[in-house]
């Protein structure tokens, strides 16, 4: 009889993470949290009061799921502004270095010239 369900689930935990019992007492237990733990980094920090308060608001009101996960996006929030910033100053450092000349945008006007014209308005 083929191996289902919750013991296929304990089956295949044991095959991939070589455990027969951990700390857990549970195979299955014992390797989503090795393995949580082997993958996710885990900062700690100090933040005021109000903060905290402003965070739990967030969670209350649903828009978080729970202190970390607003942390979490607070995080990606400011890395992906942070890289967008970089990127932005990047290509107007490049414009500045190196402006556009007429010639580089002369055929942009006339193709829009162009399309306008060829409207049926």
């Amino acid at each position: 009889m083929p191996v289902r369900g919750r013991e296929w689930a304990l089956y295949s935990v044991r095959g991939v993470c070589g455990l027969s019992q951990g700390l857990l007492g549970n195979p299955l237990l014992d390797c989503i949290a090795f393995r949580y733990a082997e993958c996710m980094a885990q900062l700690v920090t100090r933040i005021d009061t109000d903060l905290a308060k402003g965070i739990d608001q967030l969670v209350a009101e649903g828009v978080v799921e729970s202190r970390s996960d607003a942390v979490r996006k607070g995080l990606q929030a400011l890395i992906e502004q942070t890289r967008r910033r970089r990127t932005a100053e990047a290509i107007i450092s490049g414009y500045t270095l190196h402006p556009q000349g007429e010639d580089e945008v002369a055929w942009a006007d006339r193709a829009t010239v162009q399309m306008i014209a060829e409207e049926p308005w």
